[in-house]
Order: structure tokens, then sequence, then C-alpha cells
């Protein structure tokens, strides 16, 4: 599924390489991941640094946004899966049931399962979880998969490009995302932060005509974390560089709490086979 960031044309899969017809050959790690990303982004800072991933790998191996990771499989479809800004691949992990990479992604059942991500640290750690999934080193913003030929397409707090996902997603492909409900970690804002505003009850694709909802729902959990858990939750998000200087002391400070995550979970599809959209969740 994915193409060269070269000259477009279909990457094939082997055992130490992607290569395509056009004589571009880009090498697999040790690991089994491939890097698909010709030239850095603008940002030069983008991408989680391996800190904030190995804060997410401990964070998230508590179990505590299980609950998401299940609505998330819950709303995919059939076909081919692509998790865009995956991470260590925590959410569509459990989409691997081949125990090998050999065909370049896939389950048990020979459905294609890719997953891309910036951070070249990320991919890495996916890819030692994962071997049966295609990860790439890869720019959400110019995506190295070819057109119109993924079915379902994951967001999980990562970056959106409308018209990237336009042009993979099938005619009757469908796009999950999440997103933060109002109170999501609401408390360890109000902790913080200076301003601890609620969010909006909205998603990245809100207003973009070409994607319709399908369906969307609320899960709501209340966290009771240890100190190991916080030290982890704030590590793995853009809280930790936002702390103004005077209420730094109060991370030091905390022992234990209890942190709300609300995730609004949204399923799309394209607009003319999407239908009436149903009415915001509540819970």
């Amino acid at each position: 599924m994915y193409r060269c960031p070269v000259c477009a044309a279909r990457l094939e899969p082997g055992p130490t390489a992607y290569t395509c017809s056009g004589g571009h050959a880009f090498d697999r790690s040790r690991e089994g991941y491939v890097n698909l990303l010709l030239r850095p982004p603008r940002n030069r800072s983008s991408g989680d640094s391996l800190e904030m991933i190995h804060a997410r790998r401990r964070f998230l191996d508590g179990g505590h946004f299980e609950a998401v990771r299940e609505a998330v499989l819950a709303a995919l479809g059939r076909g081919p899966v692509l998790d865009v800004g995956c991470g260590e691949g925590y959410y569509t992990r459990p989409l691997d049931h081949a125990g090998g990479n050999e065909g370049g992604g896939g389950g048990g059942s020979g459905t294609w399962v890719g997953g891309i991500d910036v951070s070249r640290p990320a991919i890495r750690l996916a890819a030692r979880r994962g071997p049966g999934i295609a990860y790439a080193v890869a720019n959400a913003f110019d995506l190295p998969v070819v057109s119109g030929g993924i079915d379902n397409v994951v967001s999980v707090f990562g970056p959106i490009a409308p018209d990237e996902i336009d042009r993979i997603l099938t005619p009757t492909g469908r796009v999950v995302v999440v997103g933060p409900a109002p109170s999501h970690l609401i408390e360890l804002k109000e902790l913080l932060l200076a301003a601890a505003r609620p969010h909006e009850l909205r998603h990245p694709l809100q207003d973009d005509p070409r994607f319709g909802v399908m369906e969307q729902s609320r899960v709501t959990r209340t966290l009771v974390l240890d100190r190991p858990d916080v030290e982890a939750l704030i590590d793995m998000t853009p809280y930790r560089w936002q702390i103004p200087a005077e209420r730094r002391s109060r991370r030091d400070e905390i022992t234990a709490m209890s942190v709300t995550a609300d995730c609004l979970i949204v399923t799309l599809a394209r607009t003319d086979t999407a239908g009436e959209a149903p009415p915001e969740p509540t819970g």
C-alpha cells in the first residue's frame, strides 16, 4: 500500500527493502520498518522525543486507555488499515496477528495494516512490538500511500491532513478519529497550567464537506493514578513544556491523583455514503 516518495510508483515489500518500478529502493531497518521521509518537516522539532515516547509507553501499558483502544478497534470495518500518527503503535497493535513482517504488514487474515509517524524513535519501538504491521517513518501531510487504497484510516490524538485522507481513502472507506472531549485531563490542567480551559466537543474534520459522521461516542473514565503514572502522563503530553515557572513546584508535590480521561471517538465516511449525522454525544 505504500508508494515511492520519489516517483509515486507503488512500492513492493521484500525481506530487506521496499522497491518500485522506477528503480528506487528503501531499506528495511533491523526492526522491519522503512524510512519513507525524504525531507524533514519544516518544523524540525516535529514528532515526539524519545523521552515522550517512553513515557507514553509506560502510561499506556498500564491499561489506562484500554477502553479508548477497544472503541477504536470496534469502529473499524473490513479492508486495509492505516494508523496515521501511530506513535509507538498502542491503538492498532492488536491487529497484528502475523508474527512476522515478511509481507510488509497485515494480520493472519491477510489484511494489510500499516502505521506511520514522523518520529523515528516511535516507529522503531512500534516495529519491535508489532512485527506483522508495516511501519514507516513518514509525514502525515505527505503520505507515501497509494491513492484510493485504504479502507480504514485511524488518527488518535494525531495530525490530520484532510486532502491526504481524501486521496488515500477508498470510495467506501472510513476514518476513525479520536480527540479530547471537554473534560479530558482537566484536573491535571488545573493543577499545572495558568489557564485550564475545557476542550471543545469537535473533531478535526468537523467542517470538511467531503466527510460526514457515521457514528460517534464518548469514552469518559476516572483514572486513579500513582505518582509514576502521573509523571508519565505529564511527560507524554505537551503540558510538560507548558507549565509556568511559578507552578513547576506543584509537579514535584504530586503523590497521587484522580484524572478524567474524556475522549470523543468519531467515525466518518465520504459525504455521499455517510448519511445523516447523529446527534452530538453527551456522555
